[in-house]
């Protein structure tokens, strides 16, 4: 375990006095203050700004979003990017925790730049974020490449920043926990001056855990820092920072174990002589000495003024950097005899990423109806350097029975046989137009397209070194570059049957260019997408439930993997295709009832290619997702409450892609979690206990079309009591 408590303390203590601070700054006389006894917790949220960068209802939009609010992402206790799986019945899950984000929406992997936008804007790929900044999640599903540049055709997570508030608050939370879960989190926010010009918002939060596998837990420092000016009526800028240091023992997991007689025979590469190794459910795959530390800052400015006739300009720029170093021991698969191959490698990599963006839209009268206009334009520069070191494991290592005395632990170049650097200098530019079209009163048409360019440069340098000190006077290559450019398009259609119902169709397509390397030689060339999409959407219970329904189909092709037989290339895995219906419900049922429902059922398979007919890794084909969260009103039990919440995922499997003479097929199976929260109001207090995965159920996941490696045990149950204060 990481012994290290001191910024628990100190992150805790330091918002406090600034919460006492800002207070007494905002209303110089002491005020006497209503008791609040009952919470409003909110399941439901009406609007929704990331599938067309515009605020627009959830109910108006021609595309399937899902807005996850803070409270269900505490309900559903939501402590990472990948947990979305748990609200989201067509999504899949990996369990890794080698602090990489990825998602799973439709059946479709999302890993890599696009995986994540914070406010809008693409995330560096390699870490994971304390969700403690952020207010909500919108999750757009389908094609967003016309807005958002370069994408998959899976979907978009948007995190949107907790921002300053007009008046006064704060809220202080510490919890307790299994495995030694120890966490604080506080946020003060509201005005500075009398006149209100000038707004905070103070979030920090510092967690600390052991782990419930045999590696050391984690440690996570975080502090997002914003400030607002209102200029005038029409004009704001807000500035904000996170930063964000994450220690951690990085886990792989392990690969599947070949149990026939011969793994050269092409005959015996059936899934029945494939098994997931017999270990202890603590055996993670990784070394008692992995350890990784990152540290990452994300800086954004954001103008907005609104012109008088009532048009909208935002500007944005954004600065993040992220820099990381890890040295770690991985399992892959394992034989017949028992042996498991293993690998050791050592990382340093540095991320900047600068970026900005323009927007202005606004509605144009034409033909006795309104009408809106979107235009923008954006840039990003991202800049990766990395330094990698590796070495074969010893023979005769065997994840089922580990000896980690004769493995010492590797902490610098000298420990490793050979080495990687790369430096990589990408370029990403787009313009984007769309207009919504209202032709008569309950009918809008939605068209848009976009340019986009990408320029990606980078050389490398490696090799064998028996003596890795030495390996900086070795010259890097030659500069190679790719270059790409594509047109996508994007249209929907929305016509409202009455006041509380539309029908909805759309279409788009997606752009993501790959610079991946055939072993056999040339380019992979780019991904590309396709989504089609009908449904319905609406209001019910007097606008306090949304509701929707979608049928879609959906396509990847040109997907990429990477070879691993030779490093540093990828291989194709043909075209991927997904196709299926989404039923979701979320809103206030009676006064203290939350409820919000998602039902999936889901075909993902590639259909063309070498693996055609096989399914896609981490695709359920049904999912289903029930949150709901009750508190009494009045009586005797006023402010006591219960929350409970199942997923169930049935039907995955996964395939090796490339590690054996020809595809194999991995039936993963399904799961069912339970959780249970029970929570009580008195005055400012909240008291709560929350269980997760109640029933203790274990399963295993692989995180992309392999068996060799990466397979993921689930966490056991846990439980965490917390306490929070509200000023």
């Amino acid at each position: 375990m990481i012994k290290k408590h001191s910024a628990l303390g100190a992150v805790g203590m330091s918002l406090c006095v600034g919460a006492g601070l800002a207070n007494a700054a905002a209303d110089g006389e002491k005020t006497e203050l209503e008791e609040v006894v009952v919470r409003a917790t909110q399941f439901k949220f009406a609007d929704a700004q990331s599938a067309l960068k515009m605020p627009l209802s959830l109910k108006d939009t021609p595309q399937s979003v899902k807005v996850i609010t803070q409270d269900l992402l505490d309900f559903a206790s939501i402590t990472s990017f990948e947990d979305i799986y748990k609200v989201d019945a067509s999504g899949g899950v990996s369990h890794a925790r080698d602090g990489f984000p990825r998602n799973y929406y439709r059946g479709f992997l999302q890993q890599g730049i696009n995986a994540i936008k914070v406010d809008g804007f693409r995330m560096t790929a390699n870490i994971d974020m304390d969700l403690s900044p952020f207010e909500r999640f919108e999750v757009v599903k389908g094609a967003t490449s016309t807005l958002y540049g370069q994408n998959s055709i899976s979907g978009t997570l948007n995190a949107i920043s907790k921002a300053p508030t007009d008046s006064f608050g704060a809220e202080l939370d510490l919890e307790y926990g299994s495995y030694e879960h120890r966490r604080v989190q506080a946020d003060v926010h509201g005005p500075i001056d009398d006149a209100g010009r000038f707004s905070y918002r103070l979030v920090g939060a510092a967690q600390d855990d052991d782990s419930y596998l045999d590696v050391d837990g984690s440690r996570v420092t975080a502090l997002a820092p914003t400030l607002k000016y209102q200029i005038d009526d029409a004009t704001s800028v807000t500035a904000r920072v996170i930063y964000q240091k994450y220690v951690y023992s990085p886990s792989f997991g392990f690969g599947a174990q070949f149990i026939g007689t011969d793994e050269s025979d092409p005959d015996q590469l059936i899934p029945s002589n494939f098994v997931v190794p017999r270990t202890p459910r603590d055996r993670s795959g990784g070394a008692p000495w992995n350890h990784t530390e990152k540290e990452a800052t994300f800086a954004q400015t954001v103008l907005e003024h609104s012109f008088e006739n009532r048009w909208q300009l935002r500007g944005n720029v954004q600065y993040q950097k992220v820099t990381g170093e890890a040295d770690a021991f991985q399992t892959w698969n394992t034989d017949q005899a028992g042996d498991t191959f293993a690998y050791l490698y050592g990382r340093e990599q540095e991320n900047e990423v600068y970026a900005a963006e323009v927007n202005l839209f606004g509605d144009v009268e034409a033909f006795g109806h309104r009408h809106t206009l979107f235009f923008g334009a954006d840039y990003a520069e991202l800049n990766t350097d990395t330094l990698d070191f590796g070495q074969s494991g010893p023979a005769g290592f065997s994840i089922l029975h580990p000896d980690w005395s004769n493995i010492p632990a590797h902490r610098s170049a000298a420990d490793y046989d050979f080495f990687n650097d790369s430096e990589n200098r990408r370029e990403i530019s787009g313009v984007t137009a769309q207009v919504l079209v209202r032709p008569i009163d309950d009918l809008t048409l939605s068209v848009g397209a976009r340019y986009s360019r990408d320029v990606t440069r980078n050389h490398r340098r490696g090799g064998d070194i028996p003596d890795l000190q030495d390996y900086s006077g070795i010259p890097y290559g030659a500069w190679s570059e790719l270059k790409a450019s594509e047109v996508t398009m994007q249209g929907g259609v929305t016509y409202a049957l009455t006041p509380q119902l539309n029908i909805y169709g759309s279409y788009g397509e997606t752009f993501e260019p790959r610079g991946g390397l055939l072993f056999s030689g040339g380019l992979a060339g780019p991904e590309e997408g396709k989504a089609y999409e009908v449904g319905v959407k609406g209001d019910a219970l007097n606008g306090r439930m949304f509701y929707s329904a979608a049928v879609f189909d959906m396509r990847r092709t040109n997907i990429q993997q990477r070879d691993p037989a030779h490093p540093g290339f990828v291989l194709p895995l043909g075209t991927q295709r997904s196709r299926g219906v989404e039923v979701e419900f979320q809103g206030t049922v009676l006064p203290g009832w939350e409820v919000f429902g998602s039902v999936a059922w889901l075909e993902a398979e590639f259909i063309e290619g070498q693996y055609a007919g096989f399914q896609s890794a981490n695709a359920p084909d049904f999912g289903l997702s029930l949150f709901t969260s009750y508190q009494f009103q009045e009586g005797v039990l006023r402010g006591a409450g219960v929350g409970a919440g199942v997923v169930r995922k049935s039907g995955m499997e996964t395939f090796d892609a490339a590690n054996y003479a020809r595809p194999v097929a991995f039936d993963l199976g399904g799961f069912t979690e339970v959780d249970l929260r029970l929570f009580y109001d008195r005055d400012r207090w909240r008291y709560e206990i929350a269980a997760t995965n109640l029933l203790d159920t274990k399963y295993y996941r692989s995180y992309s079309e392999a068996m060799w490696f990466g397979l993921q045990v689930n966490p056991p149950r846990q439980v965490i009591g917390s306490v929070s204060y509200r000023w």
